[in-house]
Protein backbone atom coordinates (compact mmCIF):
# COMPACT_ATOMS: atom_id res chain seq x y z
CA UNK A 1 0.00 0.00 0.00
CA UNK A 2 1.94 3.40 -0.94
CA UNK A 3 0.41 6.59 -0.06
CA UNK A 4 -0.16 9.21 -2.66
CA UNK A 5 -0.70 13.28 -2.27
CA UNK A 6 -4.24 12.71 -2.79
CA UNK A 7 -4.82 10.20 0.09
CA UNK A 8 -5.24 13.35 1.91
CA UNK A 9 -8.76 13.95 4.53
CA UNK A 10 -10.85 16.55 4.85
CA UNK A 11 -14.06 15.20 6.17
CA UNK A 12 -14.13 11.98 8.36
CA UNK A 13 -17.88 10.90 9.01
CA UNK A 14 -18.82 8.51 11.13
CA UNK A 15 -22.24 6.37 10.92
CA UNK A 16 -23.59 4.52 13.27
CA UNK A 17 -26.98 2.32 12.36
CA UNK A 18 -29.37 2.18 15.71
CA UNK A 19 -32.91 -0.47 15.35
CA UNK A 20 -34.22 -0.53 18.99
CA UNK A 21 -30.61 0.32 20.65
CA UNK A 22 -31.81 2.71 23.61
CA UNK A 23 -30.10 0.63 26.17
CA UNK A 24 -26.86 0.57 24.84
CA UNK A 25 -26.56 3.89 22.92
CA UNK A 26 -25.83 6.29 25.15
CA UNK A 27 -22.90 4.64 25.95
CA UNK A 28 -21.43 4.81 22.35
CA UNK A 29 -22.79 8.19 21.92
CA UNK A 30 -20.76 8.80 25.04
CA UNK A 31 -17.50 7.09 22.88
CA UNK A 32 -18.21 8.59 20.14
CA UNK A 33 -18.31 12.20 21.15
CA UNK A 34 -14.89 11.74 22.71
CA UNK A 35 -13.62 10.51 19.91
CA UNK A 36 -14.81 13.09 17.39
CA UNK A 37 -13.54 15.88 19.87
CA UNK A 38 -10.09 13.91 19.90
CA UNK A 39 -9.83 13.76 16.43
CA UNK A 40 -10.51 17.90 15.97
CA UNK A 41 -7.99 18.26 18.87
CA UNK A 42 -5.43 16.32 16.70
CA UNK A 43 -5.95 17.14 13.44
CA UNK A 44 -6.25 20.49 11.80
CA UNK A 45 -8.35 21.36 8.94
CA UNK A 46 -10.71 18.14 9.28
CA UNK A 47 -14.13 18.13 9.80
CA UNK A 48 -15.61 15.54 11.76
CA UNK A 49 -19.58 14.88 12.03
CA UNK A 50 -21.91 11.92 13.26
CA UNK A 51 -24.78 10.76 11.97
CA UNK A 52 -27.08 8.35 13.88
CA UNK A 53 -29.50 6.13 11.74
CA UNK A 54 -32.62 5.26 13.01
CA UNK A 55 -34.15 2.27 11.34
CA UNK A 56 -37.53 0.91 12.38
CA UNK A 57 -37.05 1.60 16.04
CA UNK A 58 -39.98 0.81 18.31
CA UNK A 59 -38.10 2.43 21.66
CA UNK A 60 -36.54 5.48 22.90
CA UNK A 61 -33.56 5.64 20.88
CA UNK A 62 -34.45 9.17 19.25
CA UNK A 63 -34.99 10.39 22.40
CA UNK A 64 -31.30 9.23 23.55
CA UNK A 65 -30.47 11.29 19.85
CA UNK A 66 -32.78 14.00 20.87
CA UNK A 67 -30.61 15.30 24.07
CA UNK A 68 -27.19 15.09 21.98
CA UNK A 69 -25.43 17.31 18.87
CA UNK A 70 -26.00 14.50 16.93
CA UNK A 71 -27.29 14.11 13.08
CA UNK A 72 -30.58 11.72 12.85
CA UNK A 73 -31.65 9.63 10.12
CA UNK A 74 -34.90 7.97 10.30
CA UNK A 75 -35.93 5.03 8.09
CA UNK A 76 -38.12 2.31 8.16
CA UNK A 77 -36.26 0.18 6.36
CA UNK A 78 -35.48 -2.44 9.07
CA UNK A 79 -32.42 -3.90 7.54
CA UNK A 80 -29.12 -3.00 8.17
CA UNK A 81 -27.77 -2.65 4.92
CA UNK A 82 -29.96 -0.18 3.70
CA UNK A 83 -29.76 2.19 7.06
CA UNK A 84 -25.78 1.88 6.49
CA UNK A 85 -26.19 3.30 3.01
CA UNK A 86 -28.42 6.21 4.11
CA UNK A 87 -26.61 7.34 6.63
CA UNK A 88 -23.08 7.27 3.86
CA UNK A 89 -25.69 9.42 1.40
CA UNK A 90 -26.23 11.82 4.29
CA UNK A 91 -22.44 11.85 4.45
CA UNK A 92 -21.60 12.28 0.88
CA UNK A 93 -24.53 15.21 0.47
CA UNK A 94 -22.99 17.12 3.28
CA UNK A 95 -19.34 16.36 2.08
CA UNK A 96 -20.54 17.52 -1.09
CA UNK A 97 -22.42 20.46 -0.33
CA UNK A 98 -19.07 21.94 1.76
CA UNK A 99 -16.98 21.14 -1.65
CA UNK A 100 -15.11 18.26 -0.29
CA UNK A 101 -14.32 15.55 -3.44
CA UNK A 102 -15.43 11.87 -2.18
CA UNK A 103 -11.26 11.39 -2.57
CA UNK A 104 -11.73 13.59 0.91
CA UNK A 105 -14.46 12.37 2.58
CA UNK A 106 -13.82 9.43 4.75
CA UNK A 107 -16.79 7.20 6.32
CA UNK A 108 -15.82 5.73 9.83
CA UNK A 109 -18.61 2.93 10.28
CA UNK A 110 -19.91 1.10 13.70
CA UNK A 111 -22.91 0.17 15.59
CA UNK A 112 -25.32 1.42 18.06
CA UNK A 113 -24.24 -1.45 20.33
CA UNK A 114 -20.56 -0.77 20.22
CA UNK A 115 -17.96 1.87 22.74
CA UNK A 116 -14.86 2.82 20.42
CA UNK A 117 -11.59 4.26 22.32
CA UNK A 118 -10.94 8.04 21.89
CA UNK A 119 -8.34 7.59 19.42
CA UNK A 120 -10.43 5.60 17.22
CA UNK A 121 -10.73 7.92 14.41
CA UNK A 122 -6.91 9.33 14.51
CA UNK A 123 -6.22 5.70 14.27
CA UNK A 124 -8.42 5.22 10.99
CA UNK A 125 -6.94 8.94 9.14
CA UNK A 126 -3.49 7.46 9.89
CA UNK A 127 -3.82 4.37 8.37
CA UNK A 128 -5.77 6.66 5.55
CA UNK A 129 -3.30 8.66 4.93
CA UNK A 130 -0.68 6.15 4.83
CA UNK A 131 -2.76 5.15 1.53
CA UNK A 132 -5.67 2.87 2.44
CA UNK A 133 -9.06 3.31 0.87
CA UNK A 134 -10.45 0.99 3.20
CA UNK A 135 -9.85 0.17 7.09
CA UNK A 136 -10.89 -2.83 8.70
CA UNK A 137 -9.80 -3.13 12.82
CA UNK A 138 -10.65 -5.71 15.33
CA UNK A 139 -13.39 -5.73 17.43
CA UNK A 140 -13.94 -7.52 20.83
CA UNK A 141 -16.57 -8.17 23.20
CA UNK A 142 -17.88 -6.87 25.95
CA UNK A 143 -18.29 -8.46 29.28
CA UNK A 144 -22.39 -8.65 28.63
CA UNK A 145 -22.21 -12.24 28.18
CA UNK A 146 -21.38 -15.02 30.97
CA UNK A 147 -17.35 -15.00 31.54
CA UNK A 148 -16.91 -18.61 30.29
CA UNK A 149 -18.19 -17.36 26.95
CA UNK A 150 -15.94 -14.17 26.82
CA UNK A 151 -13.29 -16.39 27.76
CA UNK A 152 -13.66 -18.35 24.69
CA UNK A 153 -14.28 -16.40 22.22
CA UNK A 154 -10.76 -14.62 23.21
CA UNK A 155 -9.06 -17.86 23.00
CA UNK A 156 -10.19 -18.02 19.67
CA UNK A 157 -8.94 -14.91 18.73
CA UNK A 158 -5.59 -14.74 20.86
CA UNK A 159 -3.61 -14.12 17.11
CA UNK A 160 -4.84 -10.88 17.02
CA UNK A 161 -6.87 -11.20 13.79
CA UNK A 162 -8.66 -8.15 12.44
CA UNK A 163 -12.38 -9.97 10.88
CA UNK A 164 -14.61 -7.87 8.66
CA UNK A 165 -16.90 -6.59 10.97
CA UNK A 166 -19.12 -2.76 10.13
CA UNK A 167 -18.76 -1.90 14.35
CA UNK A 168 -14.95 -1.45 12.89
CA UNK A 169 -15.04 -0.49 9.20
CA UNK A 170 -14.10 2.93 7.09
CA UNK A 171 -13.59 3.38 3.63
CA UNK A 172 -13.12 6.09 1.36
CA UNK A 173 -16.18 7.86 -0.18
CA UNK A 174 -14.56 7.46 -3.47
CA UNK A 175 -13.70 3.69 -3.50
CA UNK A 176 -17.43 3.42 -2.03
CA UNK A 177 -18.75 4.60 -4.74
CA UNK A 178 -16.72 2.92 -7.41
CA UNK A 179 -17.93 -0.26 -5.62
CA UNK A 180 -21.65 0.29 -6.15
CA UNK A 181 -22.14 1.60 -2.04
CA UNK A 182 -23.71 -0.97 0.41
CA UNK A 183 -26.48 -3.36 -0.37
CA UNK A 184 -29.85 -3.94 1.11
CA UNK A 185 -28.79 -6.77 3.26
CA UNK A 186 -30.14 -7.96 6.21
CA UNK A 187 -26.93 -9.53 7.24
CA UNK A 188 -23.26 -9.78 6.23
CA UNK A 189 -23.48 -6.55 4.28
CA UNK A 190 -19.79 -5.73 5.36
CA UNK A 191 -18.29 -8.23 4.40
CA UNK A 192 -20.51 -7.84 0.87
CA UNK A 193 -19.17 -3.85 0.82
CA UNK A 194 -15.62 -5.20 1.85
CA UNK A 195 -15.43 -7.76 -1.01
CA UNK A 196 -16.51 -5.27 -3.63
CA UNK A 197 -14.08 -2.66 -2.66
CA UNK A 198 -11.08 -4.67 -3.03
CA UNK A 199 -12.36 -6.05 -6.00
CA UNK A 200 -12.67 -2.70 -7.47
CA UNK A 201 -9.08 -1.85 -6.43
CA UNK A 202 -9.45 -0.13 -3.30
CA UNK A 203 -6.55 -0.28 -1.18
CA UNK A 204 -6.49 -1.70 2.13
CA UNK A 205 -5.10 -0.94 5.70
CA UNK A 206 -5.93 -2.18 9.35
CA UNK A 207 -6.42 -0.01 12.25
CA UNK A 208 -4.31 -0.74 15.20
CA UNK A 209 -7.08 -0.03 17.97
CA UNK A 210 -9.63 -2.09 18.86
CA UNK A 211 -13.36 -1.42 19.07
CA UNK A 212 -15.36 -3.01 22.27
CA UNK A 213 -18.93 -4.64 21.27
CA UNK A 214 -21.73 -6.08 23.25
CA UNK A 215 -21.64 -9.65 23.43
CA UNK A 216 -24.94 -10.20 23.69
CA UNK A 217 -26.03 -13.82 22.60
CA UNK A 218 -29.07 -12.25 20.82
CA UNK A 219 -27.87 -9.50 18.26
CA UNK A 220 -30.87 -7.22 16.09
CA UNK A 221 -29.34 -9.23 12.88
CA UNK A 222 -29.83 -12.66 12.06
CA UNK A 223 -26.12 -13.22 11.68
CA UNK A 224 -22.85 -11.22 12.70
CA UNK A 225 -21.20 -11.53 16.09
CA UNK A 226 -23.71 -12.00 18.58
CA UNK A 227 -25.09 -15.12 16.31
CA UNK A 228 -21.29 -16.07 16.60
CA UNK A 229 -20.87 -15.58 20.25
CA UNK A 230 -24.52 -17.89 20.97
CA UNK A 231 -22.27 -20.63 19.15
CA UNK A 232 -19.79 -20.41 21.75
CA UNK A 233 -22.40 -20.91 24.66
CA UNK A 234 -23.65 -24.08 23.58
CA UNK A 235 -22.74 -26.97 25.47
CA UNK A 236 -19.75 -29.86 23.55
CA UNK A 237 -21.48 -32.46 22.42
Amino acid sequence: MASDPTDTVEVVHVVVPAHDEAQLLPAALDSLTAALEHVRDATAGVTARLTVVLDACTDDSAQVCAGRDVDVVVTAAGNVGAARAAGTTRAAALAAADAVAPAATWIACTDGDSRVPVDWLTDQLAVARAGADVVLGRVEPDDTAAAAVVAAWHALHDDGRVGVHGAHLGFRLSAYDAAGGWAHLADREDLDLYRRLLATGARYGAATRPVLTSSRLQGRVSGGFAAFLATLDRPAP
